[in-house]
């Protein structure tokens, strides 16, 4: 007879990056919170069960199920698998710890407040993991020109949170798992911020090898850096929010300019004002400081944005060709 599971890691999500968590032992919830993001609040679980129980972290007394609504599968529930699992467990076990430096945080908080959560977590993101310079952040994250700025707004950003040049790729060569792993116990309000951003960072995939799978960057016809930088263009929100309102004044809707896909027209209210913005301008025909333009932008579908950077990478007028 199969052994009855004693420990069960409940995660809901409820609205943008919120969710709440739920550990049941035998039925019986011994403990609920509310956490930001699902890696945080997975990590948080398995600190919980640990104090409560430190032979809880094993494959087979407990296991891990997550219910988000809007889950592109259609399918709510997902439960991790046991080698997911493992993989989480190993991590919040691992004694191989980092020492982060403490944070030295600013008083300016121009350029904090003027950039929004996504720009923060990717700076945050980049500076920690790849080691990137100031000037390349606002190159290429913040799409400014590095003469004109000379760095100074990725720093600001960085800065006012306290991250320093001793902080500057601390966590390359370890997942952003693990990296959350080891600053969660910190209840430093500014450690906590850099929490979110992560979190955040995972929530919109943006971590996920640019993405679905990587394959695109290994075969990106300029190469992976290339691709890493083309598609921080394509995700500046500035110059989307501007593409996508001058093109809806044009046609008085969003759709995509290859198959015609309407997303409002499908999806009613939730899929209103949305569409993916492609960056048509290959790197290697940019100048130096160049800055994104709206012309360079096409409005597309998920699946046709897909198909036009799944290797070998095609241009729109050819797979406009390919939909006939």
């Amino acid at each position: 007879m199969e052994k009855k599971t004693e420990y069960y890691i409940l995660t809901v999500k409820l609205e943008k990056n919120n969710y709440k968590l739920i550990i049941l032992q035998d039925g019986l919830v011994i403990d609920e919170s509310h956490q930001h993001g699902l890696t945080v609040a997975k990590y948080a679980a398995l600190g919980k069960l640990y104090k409560h129980d430190s032979t809880a972290l094993n494959v087979n007394k407990v296991c891990m199920v997550h219910y988000k609504e809007d889950r592109p599968s259609g399918k709510p529930w997902h439960k991790d698998d046991r080698n997911e699992l493992q993989g989480y467990i190993n991590t919040y076990l691992n004694e191989e710890t980092i020492n982060f430096p403490a944070l030295i945080p600013g008083k300016r908080k121009r350029e904090f407040e003027l950039y929004d959560m996504d720009i923060h977590s990717k700076v945050v993101f980049e500076y920690l993991f790849n080691k990137r310079s100031h000037r390349w952040l606002d190159e290429n994250v913040i799409n400014i020109s590095p003469e004109y700025s000379r760095g100074f707004q990725s720093m600001g950003i960085l800065h006012y949170i306290g991250l320093r040049d001793t902080h500057r790729g601390i966590f390359n060569g370890i997942s952003i798992e693990e990296a959350i792993n080891i600053l969660l116990p910190n209840k430093d309000r500014n450690i906590q911020y850099i929490v979110k951003t992560l979190s955040y960072s995972i929530e919109l995939a943006y971590v996920q090898r640019y993405e679905e799978g990587g394959k695109e960057s290994e075969e990106y016809p300029e190469g992976k850096e290339a691709y890493r930088i083309h598609r921080f263009r394509e995700r500046n929100s500035k110059v989307t929010t501007e593409a996508k309102k001058a093109f809806k004044d044009k046609y008085g809707e969003l759709f995509c300019e290859a198959c015609g896909f309407n997303f409002e027209k499908i999806y009613g209210g939730r899929g209103k004002d949305f569409i993916e913005a492609h960056h048509t301008k290959p790197v290697s025909e940019m100048k130096e400081g160049e800055k994104t333009k709206i012309e360079d932008i096409t409005l597309l579908c998920s699946n046709c944005h897909r198909m036009v950077h799944r290797s070998p990478s095609i241009s729109i007028k050819e797979l406009k060709k390919k939909l006939g």
